[in-house]
């Protein structure tokens, strides 16, 4: 059996992605829709990063959340997501950086274990590394720069987690 170590580099994800057509990290969405349903509205532009095979997106949009970007940072993914979900955008780039993506242009982020992935070869999720907390501070920057103000960004994972920032974001 291989170590999680993989699961932060992105050759992994792009061999992965080649065939696996869903998974869902940490719960299913009937699992997390009583927390993430309160948090939208169906005008709202969602944004859901760091998506992967998750049907996360496809629930919402069948529920009538028809805005929604979905961004993961494999080619691959986004390439077969795009074939077989066309209805939804769905766009190559890092989520800590999301540079594809205009300021302030979404309501709500949604971010469901991707930072697990991110943080894998860290020795403790409740004490990152300086070098970590670096890193989850330029995702949520880079969440903040892509909210409208007063917005909502919402995460699940286990990880050490910092407020967003003073412009009355909410982070649950």
């Amino acid at each position: 059996m291989e170590n999680n170590s993989q699961y932060a580099r992105k050759d992994y994800w792009d061999e992965r992605f080649k065939t696996e057509t869903n998974f869902e990290w940490i719960a299913s969405f009937d699992a997390f829709q009583a927390l993430i349903l309160p948090l939208l509205k169906p005008e709202f532009r969602i944004l859901h990063i760091g998506c992967g095979s998750s049907d996360l997106s496809v629930r919402l949009y069948e529920m009538g959340f028809e805005n929604i970007t979905n961004v993961d940072y494999s080619e691959v993914l986004i390439n077969s997501m795009k074939l077989s979900h066309p209805e939804m955008t769905w766009v190559v780039d890092d989520i800590r950086s999301l540079s594809s993506l205009d300021p302030e242009s979404y309501d709500v982020v949604i971010e469901k274990a991707t930072i697990e992935a991110l943080l894998v070869n860290e020795k403790s999720p409740w004490c990152p590394s300086d070098e970590a907390l670096k890193m989850l501070d330029s995702v949520f920057d880079a969440a903040q720069r892509v909210l409208r103000p007063n917005a909502t960004f919402s995460g699940s994972c286990f990880a050490k987690i910092r407020k967003l920032g003073s412009r009355g974001s909410r982070v649950r």
